[in-house]
């Protein structure tokens, strides 16, 4: 892809200069720092001997998701880990088993997360903001008594609720202002032959919006197990890659994937820091 115009908006690996070793990991990091005007998005696999960090209780002043996801295409629902997963004041624990995405709306407490991992999974979390920006919870967690469960509705796993689009129906995970009043938009699936990414024709986005496509092979990250074509600019500008990948794409710029060859199932994410995903074709 060398001297082409949009190489920039594809990211693989850590941040340029990271040098904390569990983040040198990382199948992509993302952000202001890195694309000026993109919002903060962060993926990596993660094994038994790679767990992440367990975190004290803290806010961010940004909406947040929280996204974990099952290695295997046979069975995309089953993570392989058990997460307890605290919310709000009130320290209340939900324990996911299942491939789910967690919204987390901006300044309410949570975490720590606290991780059984049985098998690799992968992991993403991301905010609207433009760099990843944490307070630490300074208050009073209320941690006896019982106490009305408020936080359930955050937990979602499976395609939205009523989708009618056919390749929609197969997502493992969608939420957006819809389905959570005050989210943004993310969703993802298991790509494989019998669940292929449609060819698209040239569109743009209001918001910006980032494609991950990350392989399943927790041994080989970066081995995506497909080739992928997209167009970008107004010339459609055509990149191909076949590793795992993350692309940013900017509000207003036109794009389309216009080949999805498929040789080992792969995960693929969008996500859109709009409250809903928005298309606008493009007329020839």
């Amino acid at each position: 892809m060398a001297g082409k115009l949009y190489n920039q908006y594809f990211i693989r690996g850590p941040k340029p200069g990271e040098t904390n070793e569990f983040v040198k990991r990382y199948t992509a990091m993302l952000d202001d720092d890195v694309i000026k005007g993109s919002f903060f998005f962060n993926a990596t696999f993660l094994q038994p001997k790679y767990s992440i960090y367990i975190n004290g209780a803290h806010t961010h002043p940004y909406s947040e998701v929280l996204f974990f996801h099952g290695a295997d295409p046979e069975n995309p629902d089953e993570l392989g880990w058990e997460i307890d997963l605290y919310m709000g004041p009130e320290f209340e624990m939900h324990t996911v088993t299942k491939t789910s995405v967690i919204y987390v709306p901006p300044r309410l407490v949570h975490c720590p997360i606290i991780t059984r991992m049985k098998r690799p999974a992968f992991h993403i979390y991301c905010m609207t903001g433009p760099v990843n920006v944490r307070d630490d919870f300074e208050g009073i967690i209320k941690q006896e008594g019982a106490f009305e469960r408020k936080y359930d509705k955050y937990f979602i796993s499976g395609p939205k609720p009523g989708e009618t689009r056919g390749e929609y129906k197969k997502y493992t995970t969608y939420i957006d202002d819809d389905v959570i009043k005050g989210s943004f938009h993310f969703a993802s699936a298991f790509v494989r032959n019998d669940n292929p990414l449609p060819e698209q024709n040239p569109h743009t986005h209001p918001y910006g919006t980032v494609l991950g496509f990350f392989g399943s092979n927790a041994d080989n990250q970066f081995e995506l197990g497909a080739e992928i074509e997209l167009r970008m600019g107004q010339k459609l500008e055509k990149h191909t890659f076949d590793r795992s990948t993350t692309v940013y794409i900017p509000p207003g710029l036109e794009h389309c994937l216009t080949k999805c060859k498929v040789n080992r199932p792969f995960i693929f994410v969008e996500c859109s820091n709009g409250p809903r995903l928005v298309q606008n074709e493009i007329k020839s």
